[in-house]
């Protein structure tokens, strides 16, 4: 008996004795638990990751079992209202512990959460909710009053409070940034208290935050420079943070070189009345494009093929990144991509063409060729080409995206928006509408006699040596070609993969940097439409007592100007690929970018690329803005 109490005791011990070191090991956490939103200052470039966050608590208007929006009145309203007033003291600063607080009748509590990222993701803490409203409360002590510059980034609109005095408010719908706010706080000796209302639209609901130190307060000085943030410069040129303006954070471009080549002409004046250096020469135009575009695709990434011509002769023509991650199969020149949209303007000149062997006319009725077509009757081929026939596009239909993969022949995908309530009268309003194009596709086929695959060749690719274009098809064998990704947040994936024959007129086809370039040659040189057609192809829409304006959109063509200079272009965009194709006509410069990831990283949008390499060739052309 002895010798079993002998055995019994020292188990029995060991495990009163574990249970003691887990309630305290429990007590130390929740202690920890407690103290963790606090800061003892704030390491610079460091991002706060701890805080007590109080919500979700629904926008009015909104609801748990109901995908209805509410007006943008009372999303507004919810923004400009401090929905805490009734939790704090008379000063705004909340007591520690912070207390529950009750808003519209419901009671909330402050609960600590810890990020394992750099950004707070809302959705995952307190859960997804969209047009709903989050608080997030930090403590500083602070062992000096200090002027610090706070970086902010929020997924959708934000509100700063330090020591219950509101210092930021931006109402925005925008993707996450990070820093895309600059905030200039002053924390007093002591304790300080950081308050953020982030309030959200849809899907992703995110912020971060940190205090930005001299290099980080650089970095985003050159981007105010680029982007002609007058405010923004001056917050980060008072900071007093010891900011080298002639530093060069990015492109090895110095802050005034770069507002110089964006013709930002009141930031070049500030920065240049701060010391900067507006002596020194920038970088050729190819040494700073290849640069911006390794920085874009370093590591394994997806790729972007860009070509830039004058005056008949191409002056860069590179690749970067891979066609095929999977097998690291390296973009080039030769990659082809799919276009999208781009296709629109080769279905456009194939109706002026088929219009040049007077087989239509753009002023024929669609009832013409589809008889039975709801309101064929007020519809004419010049409708469809200028994306003014009212006609409802399909792309926009809710269930598009879930039939996208299977193949469809073109009699089958008309019947599936045939029916569609028009969304305006014809010929009294503009919106785009890819379902317009799908049915000038079809059109070109029932005229000429031949699919419009090889119509396209035989009249357009053939003729200007354009080898590597053509209608895209899941059975071909495509060589060179391009896989299509996708970004869904920070994480990079395989990209939904159309059945093309969705795309028709509108946008099915592939194409390279090479046979982009020659066919703005041909058709900038006479060489694709007669004199009057080409005049059709690039004279924008009127609608209306709509008066006569400079920009527009033509047949398939957007017109407009850009920083004061002419440009004739169109962009394209499906999952897992953009395409961006522009003309300066007195410049007689051709710019092409093709990209095989759609939706891509937020701040790398192609036709804003597009937009960069532009300005790096043409800004002594262009005006200041």
């Amino acid at each position: 008996m002895a010798k079993q109490l002998s055995n019994v005791l020292p188990v029995r011990f060991l495990v009163i004795l574990a249970t003691i070191v887990l309630v305290i090991s429990l007590d130390i956490q929740s202690l920890s638990a407690q103290t963790q939103s606090r800061y003892n200052d704030l390491a610079s470039d460091i991002f706060l990751k701890s805080w007590k966050i109080l919500g979700p608590i629904l926008v009015p208007g909104s609801s748990d079992t109901s995908s209805a929006a509410p007006t943008e009145e009372a999303q507004r309203k919810a923004f400009d209202t401090d929905l805490l007033e009734s939790c704090g003291s008379e000063t705004g600063i909340y007591a520690s512990p912070a207390p529950s607080c009750r808003v519209n009748g419901q009671a909330y509590q402050w609960k600590l959460k810890e990020s394992s990222e750099e950004v707070v993701d809302l959705a995952k803490e307190i859960g997804p909710k969209d047009y709903a409203v989050a608080y997030a409360l930090a403590e500083v002590e602070s062992s000096a009053a200090v002027s610090i510059v706070l970086g902010l980034g929020s997924n959708d609109a934000v509100k700063v409070w330090v020591n219950g005095r509101l210092v930021h408010q931006n109402w925005v719908l925008r993707p996450l940034q990070k820093d895309e706010d600059l905030v200039p706080v002053k924390l007093q000796r002591g304790k300080n208290q950081l308050l953020v209302k982030i309030q959200n639209g849809l899907r992703e609901w995110e912020f971060s935050c940190r205090a930005l130190g001299p290099k980080r307060l650089e970095e985003r000085l050159w981007t105010a420079a680029k982007n002609g943030g007058l405010g923004q410069l001056q917050i980060i040129l008072a900071s007093g943070a010891g900011i080298q303006v002639n530093s060069k954070p990015k492109w090895n471009l110095t802050p005034w070189q770069v507002g110089q080549i964006y013709g930002r002409a009141n930031v070049t004046e500030l920065l240049a009345a701060k010391g900067a250096d507006t002596t020194l020469p920038s970088p050729k135009p190819e040494v700073l494009v290849d640069t911006i575009l390794a920085d874009l695709t370093k590591g394994m990434t997806p790729g972007t093929a860009v070509l830039v011509a004058r005056n008949g002769e191409i002056l860069f023509n590179k690749g970067y990144g891979f066609a095929s991650l999977e097998h690291r199969v390296p973009v080039t020149s030769e990659t082809k991509f799919r276009i999208g949209s781009v296709s629109k303007q080769f279905t456009a000149a194939a109706i002026l063409r088929l219009q040049e062997e007077n087989k239509l006319a753009v002023h024929d009725l669609l009832s013409k060729f589809i008889p039975d077509y709801p309101r064929g009757k007020e519809v004419t081929i010049h409708h469809l080409l200028n994306h003014t026939s009212g006609i409802h596009d399909y792309t926009a239909k809710p269930d598009f995206l879930q039939s996208v993969t299977l193949g469809v022949k073109p009699e089958d995908w008309i019947q599936s928006f045939k029916n569609d309530p028009f969304d305006f009268d014809p010929d009294t309003k503009w919106a785009y509408s890819s379902s317009g194009y799908f049915l000038l596709g079809y059109i070109i086929e029932k005229v000429s006699g031949k699919p419009y695959a090889e119509y396209l060749k035989a009249q357009f690719f053939d003729p200007l040596g354009m080898r590597d274009t053509g209608v895209h098809t899941p059975t071909a064998i495509i060589e060179h070609e391009a896989f299509g990704y996708s970004y869904e947040g920070n994480m990079l994936q395989k990209a939904l993969n159309w059945d093309m024959s969705k795309g028709g007129g509108a946008g099915s086809l592939y194409s390279t940097v090479k046979d982009l370039y020659l066919w703005n040659e041909g058709l900038f040189a006479g060489r694709v439409l007669k004199e009057d057609s080409l005049k059709a192809l690039l004279t924008p829409v009127r609608t209306g007592s709509q008066p006569p304006d400079q920009n527009g959109y033509g047949y398939g063509l957007g017109i407009g100007k850009f920083r004061g200079l002419a440009v004739i272009a169109h962009a394209g965009g499906l999952q897992g690929f953009a395409s961006h194709l522009a003309r300066f006509p007195s410049e007689r410069v051709t710019i092409v970018a093709l990209s095989n990831v759609s939706p891509p990283l937020p701040g790398q949008s192609l036709n804003a690329l597009a937009g960069d390499i532009a300005q790096i060739y043409l800004s002594q052309k262009m005006e200041s803005r």
